[in-house]
C-alpha cells in the first residue's frame, strides 16, 4: 500500500468506499501479461476496457513480432475477438463479456471482472459502414476513431490539430450512435475530437490521454483544455492515463503525480466527467510495440531500462493497485459520492447513455 498518511479511520472509510464502488478502467490493457486476471480481481476492478487489433494478441502471447500490416487490421481485430471469446467461455476464470451496462452491474453483484472490448483505430472498419454492424454483432462496444495518424475517419494527435472529421467519419459516428458503440477519442487530434463532439448525438469519451496543460512540452499524447472542456460540456468523460511519461515526462512517477493531474482535470471539467484510463501494456516487449506504424519517432518516454512502463509508476504498478486511488482520493478529502464517480460511476453513466 502506498503511504498517504491515512488514519485508521480513513483507511476503514477507503475500504468501504472501494468495496461499494463500481470500479471501471476504460483502457485497461492491450496485451495479456501473466497474472492480469488475478491482479484485476485483487484490485476490485468491476469492468476493464481491453484493446483488440493492436498487432494481434497471439503475437504477444507467443513472443513473435507483429508485422506492419497487423496493426489495427480487419483480420487482427476479428482474430482477437475470437481469442477473447475463448477466454469468456473458459469456466476456469471469472472473466465475463460486457455488452450492456446491465452486464457491468451483474459483474459487480457476482464478484466477476467484466471486459468491454475496444479498438484504438478504426482502420479495421475500412470504408464500409456495414463493418460497424459486423463488429458490433461480434461484441465490440468502443471504437476510437483514429490512432496517432490520419485515417479514413479522422485525424490523430500527430497530425495538424486543425484537421476535422472526414465525411465518412461523420457518417460512421452516426452509425455508431445508432448501434450503441461508444465513440472514443483517446489518441484523436484536437480538431477531430472537437468535431466529433459536435456531430455525435450522444456523449463521447476520451478514454486515455494526458493533459496538455500539465504535461512537458512536446508530448503528443495529450489533450488541450479547450477540447476537454468541450467534451465535458456535451456530457463526455475523460480517462486520465497512468503512464509515467504522460504525467511527468520521465520514466518514473508516483500515484500522487497521477492525483495531481486528476485534480486539474476535475477542476477543469467537473467531477462528473473524469475517470480512470490507465493504458498499461505489460504483456508485450518494447520491440513488439515498436512495430506499430503510428509513432514516427515520437513517443511518450519509454526505455528498456524500465519496462513495462507501468513498473515506473509507484503506487499504481499494476491492476491490483486500484485501491490506492481510492485511498489517495480519501487523503485529498473527496466525498464518498465523488470518489465513487471518479472510480467508475462516471464511466457507468456514459456507457448507459451510449451502449445501453
Amino acid at each position: 500500500m502506498y503511504d498517504f498518511g491515512l488514519t485508521p479511520g480513513q483507511e476503514e472509510r477507503a475500504g468501504e468506499i472501494h468495496e461499494q464502488a463500481v470500479v471501471i478502467d476504460m483502457l485497461t490493457e492491450s496485451s495479456l501479461p501473466e497474472g492480469l486476471f488475478d491482479d484485476m480481481q485483487a484490485g476490485g476492478l468491476t469492468c476493464g476496457s481491453f484493446t483488440i487489433g493492436a498487432g494481434g494478441l497471439h503475437h504477444f502471447v507467443d513472443g513473435t513480432l507483429p508485422q506492419h500490416n497487423d496493426w489495427w487490421s480487419y483480420d487482427a481485430t476479428v482474430r482477437d475477438l475470437s481469442y477473447w471469446n475463448g477466454i469468456f467461455n473458459d469456466p476456469g476464470n471469472n472473466i465475463v463479456p460486457i455488452l450492456h451496462v446491465a452486464d457491468i452491474e451483474q459483474a459487480k453483484t457476482n464478484g466477476n471482472n467484466g471486459i468491454i472490448l475496444n479498438v484504438q483505430n478504426s482502420i479495421c472498419v475500412g470504408t464500409d459502414l456495414d463493418n460497424l454492424d459486423f463488429f458490433y454483432n461480434l461484441g465490440l462496444r468502443v471504437i476510437q476513431i483514429t490512432y496517432n495518424l490520419q485515417n479514413f475517419m479522422a485525424s490523430g494527435c500527430l497530425e495538424d490539430p486543425k484537421k476535422n472529421l472526414s465525411n465518412f467519419g461523420i457518417q460512421a459516428i452516426g452509425r455508431m450512435n445508432e448501434l450503441g458503440i461508444l465513440v472514443d477519442t483517446g489518441h484523436t487530434g484536437d480538431g477531430s475530437l472537437k468535431h466529433a463532439v459536435d456531430v455525435s448525438e450522444k456523449p463521447i469519451s476520451c478514454s486515455h490521454a494526458g493533459l496538455a496543460a500539465k504535461s512537458k512540452e512536446g508530448n503528443p499524447r495529450v489533450q488541450t483544455d479547450s477540447a476537454l472542456k468541450k467534451l465535458a460540456d456535451n456530457g463526455g468523460v475523460f480517462g486520465l492515463s497512468a503512464i509515467p511519461g504522460m504525467l511527468t515526462g520521465e520514466l518514473r512517477c508516483t500515484i500522487n503525480d497521477y492525483l495531481d493531474h486528476l485534480d486539474y482535470a476535475i477542476n477543469l471539467m467537473g467531477v462528473e466527467h473524469v475517470g480512470i484510463g490507465s493504458d498499461f501494456i505489460a504483456g508485450a516487449t518494447l520491440e513488439q510495440i515498436a512495430t506499430a506504424p503510428d509513432w514516427k519517432g515520437k513517443q511518450v518516454p519509454t526505455s528498456v531500462e524500465i519496462w513495462p512502463v507501468c513498473a515506473g509508476h509507484e503506487g499504481l504498478e499494476n491492476h491490483s493497485k486500484y485501491m490506492n486511488l481510492t485511498r489517495g482520493l480519501v487523503a485529498r478529502n473527496y466525498s464518498d459520492g465523488d470518489i465513487q464517480k471518479l472510480m467508475g460511476g462516471n464511466w457507468l453513466r456514459l456507457l448507459s447513455e451510449t451502449i445501453g
